[in-house]
């Protein structure tokens, strides 16, 4: 099970070296998560760099995947990761929803790069 860090959404998007890397894999729906914090993150981007019709596309394809709003189990293992890890709340969520859905979460954000459950792809 996989949960790609928005950062990764958008290497895809922009076909970087990272999500060319990626493009055999990325979004196999049967093996995909996407927390609705990301669904955010990805709007607010999308919204600010490719219009709203490209932005709606995306989201659209978030939602082939199995899609984890958050939750009150997210929020408290959330709030421990975060102090634990010393991690920003939204980072802390993005990891509390891939540790408990048994997912490896797969991020550029060198923030990541030492946690367990973590795949890190160095920009």
């Amino acid at each position: 099970m996989w949960l790609y860090d928005s950062c990764i959404w958008v290497e895809w998007l922009l076909e970087s070296r990272i999500g060319a890397s990626l493009k055999a894999e990325f979004l196999t729906i049967e093996t995909s998560i996407v927390p609705t914090l990301v669904q955010f993150e990805l709007q607010k981007w999308g919204a600010r760099e490719l219009g709203e019709t490209e932005t709606a596309r995306l989201l659209a394809l978030t939602t082939t995947c199995t899609v984890i709003p958050l939750d009150t189990a997210i929020a408290i293992e959330a709030a421990t990761l975060a102090q634990m890890h010393n991690l920003h709340s939204a980072d802390a969520i993005i990891y509390a929803t891939a540790k408990l859905a048994g997912a490896t979460l797969v991020t550029c954000d060198a923030h990541f790069a030492t946690l367990p459950q973590v795949r890190y792809l160095k920009k």
